[in-house]
């Protein structure tokens, strides 16, 4: 290293003259060239004071007077401090040999990383190694779902930045669970990052504080979470509803091996756990775990980002920008909009439907979720009587005429009219986000003039509009979005392209408005400076040079998804089971050469024969699925997983459990 970022250590300490060398020791045998290191003691009667005169040559600051306790006098050695890299090590524990270069390599070569925790390990009371396990992968969330799976403070690192942000301080009120309060801060601010390595550990001992007050330590992790919960974010209380319901699911069912798997992916999108760090042996440095690879790909993913729908769409304002409305209005409810009430469940949902025929729709998804409101009226410019034009079909009903003429109008009765902020004022208080769909064929600027009051609590408007004067007098596309404009809101997605049968034009489409000036319009630039970085390395190299990142990425994809497949079908082998395979082409011949033993025959549409005499490897039509016994069926057509999987459940009626995805 040529750098060498000034890293500060504090070791607090009382009457600890059993162990306190053994721990200074451990700090300056690291012979790191910019080590600032202090000790504050808090008074002690024995042998203490004369161990750290012993090396007060190499202490940036030492000192011995009585204090509040270890967390007070923690507070007093940070308040010395100025390294960029900070971290505590009490009086009996240790750092592992050359732990210090580590994270400074770490720091230096990885900008992303504010923080970081290694190995856990743990010292007996003669300093030998006796247990060394990787640390609980951690994050906000987890701290309140399980924290009683610590953080090993030994080992724990982090940038000055960081400590700043947080406050500057630990929490001297604490006796105890100082350190997780302070977890706590950082995750407001970054993720934790995990590293394979040895940095620090805990000595286990006879008459140890922390093991004689693990209840008071509990008690006090406790305090610091209620503080916390009553300052949590509607979103993060959503987030840790589901993270719970998905963990119970996982503990109280029967689930399959396949499910259990997606519904820890699901964990582990929610809780958004970083990269590994680790360290190449051929750059002889740490790196950051398929980095450039999940950059690519995050990249890749962002610029091609097509949300087709309205159920897409949602998922992206929720897991992109973190949006989750206390409130979802929806309005022309008709059947349902079952996406809106999926993706966010635990928003109070307020149906507005005037027709007597949808009923049983609204009460079916009133008996679904918890907190529904349902409004049998047609949302308007005021309180009143309408007519209102019920078609056939019922969803394209209106309180508009169709150009067409009357043949097209259906069946003309009429209905009770309220501005759709009366309806909703009650569900709208205080700062309350709000989602509002609106879909009323050609009733959009009617919904909306009657709903101006709670504009300002809302974030996200989606209309469908048309974009040919269908309607008598209603507005088409450009006339929404001048509308919109005078409002404030600007479109943010275009999804849910309808077209006419007359002639193939596009007819209508579901427009997102967003705030001009709100969460979703922060920034103006088309790219970070690092993104920028990374499409000039894609896009702007060479020819050459170009076609050889891009096959190396290429490989690097291959061999990644290649041996994840291997090793998934290698645990099918594992399993007790009988296997058919949909498809029969090269992935899944390659799966009936790894596991020959569980397969009993392929399936595919283009089969003409017929399932009767079933021979070992035979290719059979899946129409009289009935007659071949089987466990479970394993699609090994690639790409088109979801249209397989909906022909097995809705065709054949296959039960979903019973139906694997390769995990590529």
């Amino acid at each position: 290293m040529k750098y060498f970022p000034k890293i500060t250590i504090v070791t607090v300490t009382y009457n600890a003259e059993q162990y306190l060398e053994q721990t200074i020791q451990s700090v300056l045998s690291q012979d790191y060239p910019n080590l600032e290191y202090i000790i504050i003691d808090g008074g002690s009667t024995d042998r203490t004071v004369e161990i750290i005169k012993r090396y007060e040559a190499n202490l940036m600051y030492w000192i011995s007077e009585p204090d509040g306790g270890m967390y007070h006098a923690l507070q007093k050695g940070f308040e010395k401090a100025t390294g960029d890299i900070m971290a505590w090590l009490n009086a009996d524990d240790m750092y592992h040999a050359k732990a210090l270069f580590n994270i400074a390599n770490i720091f230096t070569a990885l900008p992303t990383v504010q923080w970081l925790t290694g190995m856990n390990t743990l010292f007996d009371e003669q300093g030998r190694t006796v247990l060394v396990r990787r640390p609980h992968q951690r994050s906000w969330y987890d701290m309140f779902l399980t924290p009683q799976l610590h953080i090993q403070q030994e080992s724990t690192f982090w940038r000055r930045k960081l400590w700043e942000k947080a406050g500057g301080k630990v929490d001297t009120s604490l006796k105890y669970a100082g350190d997780f309060e302070l977890w706590l801060r950082f995750f407001k601010h970054t993720r934790l990052f995990e590293v394979d390595t040895l940095i620090g550990g805990f000595r286990v001992r006879e008459g140890q504080l922390s093991r004689l007050h693990q209840q008071e330590y509990g008690d006090e992790c406790e305090y610091a979470l209620q503080r916390e919960r009553e300052k949590l974010s509607f979103f993060d209380q959503c987030h840790l509803k589901t993270i719970q319901k998905i963990k119970l699911e996982i503990q109280n069912q029967g689930l399959t091996k396949d499910s259990i798997e997606k519904k820890e992916m699901s964990i582990r999108e929610i809780a958004q756990y970083p990269l590994k760090i680790i360290f190449d042996f051929q750059k002889k440095e740490f790196i950051l775990q398929g980095e450039v690879m999940s950059q690519i790909d995050e990249l890749q993913h962002r610029m091609k980002t097509n949300h087709k729908n309205l159920g897409e769409y949602l998922h992206y304002l929720k897991n992109d920008h973190f949006f989750y409305p206390e409130v979802v209005i929806d309005v022309g409810v008709a059947f349902g909009t079952g996406e809106i009430y999926e993706v966010f469940p635990e928003s109070t949902i307020v149906l507005v439907e005037p027709l007597e025929e949808c009923s049983h729709y609204l009460d079916a998804i009133a008996n679904r979720y918890e907190d529904v409101h349902i409004y049998k009226v047609a949302a308007a410019k005021k309180s009143q009587k309408l007519s209102f034009f019920v078609h056939p079909d019922l969803v394209g009903s209106s309180l508009y005429q169709e150009s067409e003429g009357d043949v097209t109008d259906g069946e003309c009765r009429e209905v009770d009219a309220e501005r759709l902020d009366v309806l909703c004022v009650e569900h709208v208080t205080g700062s309350r986000k709000v989602f509002l769909k609106i879909d009323v064929q050609g009733a959009e600027l009617d919904v909306l003039a009657g709903y101006e009051k709670l504009l300002k609590n809302t974030e996200v408007i989606v209309l469908e509009v048309s974009l040919h004067p269908f309607f008598k007098h209603g507005p088409q596309l450009h006339e929404v979005i001048a509308y919109m404009h005078t409002k404030g809101y600007v479109v943010h997605g275009i999804f849910g392209f309808l077209h006419r049968p007359l002639d193939g034009a596009l007819a209508q489409v579901d427009v997102a408005f967003v705030k001009q000036n709100g969460q979703f319009r922060q920034f103006s630039q088309f790219a970070t400076s690092d993104q920028r970085g990374l499409l000039n390395q894609v896009m702007c190299s060479s020819k050459n040079n170009h076609h050889q990142f891009a096959s190396n990425y290429s490989k690097i994809a291959f061999q990644q998804n290649f041996n994840a497949l291997i090793h998934h079908i290698q645990e099918l082998g594992a399993l007790n089971a009988s296997y058919l395979i949909y498809g029969h082409g090269a992935v899944g011949r390659t799966i009936q050469a790894l596991i020959p033993d569980k397969i009993i025959a392929f399936i595919d549409q283009k089969s003409n024969e017929l399932a009767k005499e079933i021979k070992k490897g035979g290719v059979y039509n899946p129409s009289n699925l009935s007659n071949i016994p089987f466990d479970k069926i394993i699609i090994s057509v690639l790409g088109r997983e979801e249209e397989i999987e909906h022909y097995l459940t809705q065709t054949l009626h296959v039960n979903q459990e019973k139906i694997i995805r390769l995990s590529v």
